[in-house]
């Protein structure tokens, strides 16, 4: 009993010097007390003000609109320190946000470049990113009007040839490091650590909705099922407009959102012909779908390569990248809208001949969704010319 109590004791002590909490021996770091010398934003930021391309190469936007971003989340993320000497502005907050979804560097690393706490730098960012979101979601990120859906569709129609069609639908895996404990819920198909980025996109390469934080093992389609949208688009509450008739012909179709295989069809969800025996009226098809898909692809290209956090496992808890990836889409329409980066100039809507095309007769229920795709089918046919799509169009 006596040799019990003794290793009782020994274990309590174990544990009394592990909560013990370490005296600091310093209030402040010598190194982080040179931040106004030697610290990256007070040294280099400045400089490169006036430099307005080194500017957007360093911060990924143009000098105006770091301003109105600082402006936007100021009420935010300012704080309120007795010591005004050691304060850490918004600027400089704003700067070290966007210097760690532009380059994915660690947080010792940008704290050893800031001359700031480790710990600062990762409160910085996740309260940064909270503000970002919750303060510019209702004007970068709001749910489209009805009139704004049909804005949509002129784009989609202008700058891929793809009527009335109201977004791209796809998702994309964000690479992250193994959470503790989390078995496989996070492994995915291809191999690695993952969070689920589902993102609607229009032709103008931005983000109209989006789904973050699902687990890497769950398919688009799940994603896509147990989303907000896919409940917004069954319930006929997401203000998308009645059924239109093709510009030019007879043909009235719902307004749709084109997605890839991996996405159920229905009457909103447009997916291309199973790529098996395709007769020629079926490659048209096809093709011309991913003409419009291709938007959604090249919105998750744009995003990755202007924040490149994302071509990184991002080492963080769960919940922490997903303030991050809300953030970064939010950025990613913002910087589009002000600096016009990732857009591009609409040409005019091509002006097709049709020849007496009749409507077709729609089936119902379960067959809605296959009805309206053979539809758009037989409009792309008619679209095209009787030789020219041999070689433009397949």
């Amino acid at each position: 009993m006596d040799f019990v109590d003794d290793a009782c004791v020994a274990l309590l002590a174990v544990r009394h010097l592990r909560k013990k909490r370490r005296q600091r021996r310093y209030s402040v770091h010598p190194i982080n007390r040179n931040r106004f010398t030697n610290g990256q934003f007070h040294t280099l930021h400045i400089t490169l003000r006036e430099n307005e391309d080194k500017f957007f190469a360093y911060y990924r936007m143009t000098p105006s609109t770091f301003d109105t971003l600082c402006n936007n989340v100021k009420n935010t993320v300012s704080k309120k320190n007795w010591n005004i000497m050691q304060r850490i502005t918004v600027q400089e907050r704003v700067a070290i946000t966007l210097r760690f979804l532009a380059t994915g560097n660690s947080f010792r690393s940008l704290a050893f470049e800031y001359r700031v706490g480790v710990s600062t730098v990762s409160n910085i960012i996740r309260e940064t990113c909270c503000a970002v979101w919750n303060t510019m979601v209702n004007e970068f990120l709001a749910e489209p009007t009805e009139e704004q859906w049909k804005k949509i569709s002129d784009d989609f129609f202008r700058n891929s040839n793809f009527p009335n069609c109201i977004g791209a639908l796809d998702g994309k895996h964000i690479r992250i490091v193994k959470p503790p404990h989390s078995a496989s819920l996070y492994y995915n198909y291809k191999h690695f650590f993952s969070i689920v980025l589902l993102g609607l996109v229009d032709s103008n390469y931005c983000f109209t909705a989006i789904d973050v934080g699902a687990y890497g093992k769950s398919g688009d389609s799940n994603v896509f099922k147990n989303s907000s949208l896919f409940k917004r688009i069954q319930s006929n509450t997401l203000n998308i407009p009645e059924d239109n008739i093709i510009l030019q012909t007879k043909i009235k179709t719902p307004m749709v959102i084109v997605a890839d295989d991996a996405f159920g069809c229905s009457k909103h969800v447009l997916r291309g012909y199973s790529r098996k025996n395709l007769s020629v009226r079926k490659r048209i098809f096809n093709y011309r779908l991913s003409r419009a898909r291709r938007y959604v692809e090249c919105a998750f290209g744009i995003l990755a390569n202007k924040w490149r956090i994302f071509h990184t496992a991002i080492n963080l808890d769960p919940d922490f990248v997903t303030d991050v990836v809300k953030a970064a889409c939010i950025l990613h329409n913002f910087v589009i809208r002000k600096d016009n980066h990732g857009s591009h100039n609409n040409d005019e809507v091509q002006d097709f001949q049709f020849d007496n095309i009749e409507p077709i007769a729609t089936g119902g229920g379960s067959n809605i969704a296959l009805a309206t795709r053979e539809k758009f089918a037989d409009y792309f046919v008619s679209s095209v010319g009787a030789l020219s799509w041999q070689y433009d169009y397949i």
